[in-house]
C-alpha cells in the first residue's frame, strides 16, 4: 500500500501484507540505489504489518521504498518535503 502521508516531512506509515511467514526486508534507498534506512529485516508472520517511520535523516527529495519478501521485490516511490 502507499505510505500515508506521501509526500511527508517528519512521519509516515508503511503498510504491507504478506501471504505466509517469510523473511522480509523493508528499506529506503536513494534514487541511486544506496540504502539510507532499514525499517524491517527479519522473519515475519503472515498477515498485515505496519511500520511507523520518523524521519530524522532524509533531506527533501524522492526516495524508493523497497520491500523484499520471499524472493519477490516491490518498489514504490516516496517523497520527502520538509
Amino acid at each position: 500500500e502507499p505510505n500515508i502521508p506521501n509526500p511527508f516531512s517528519t512521519e509516515t506509515a508503511f503498510r504491507y501484507t504478506i501471504p505466509s511467514e517469510r523473511w522480509v526486508k523493508l528499506s529506503i534507498t536513494d534514487v541511486q540505489g544506496r540504502i539510507v534506512a532499514v525499517l524491517a529485516d527479519g522473519k515475519m508472520r503472515a498477515g498485515e504489518h505496519e511500520v511507523q517511520y520518523s524521519n530524522q535523516i532524509l533531506a527533501n527529495g524522492v526516495y524508493l521504498l523497497r520491500l523484499e519478501a520471499g524472493g519477490e521485490v516491490l518498489t514504490r516511490q516516496i517523497t520527502v518535503a520538509k
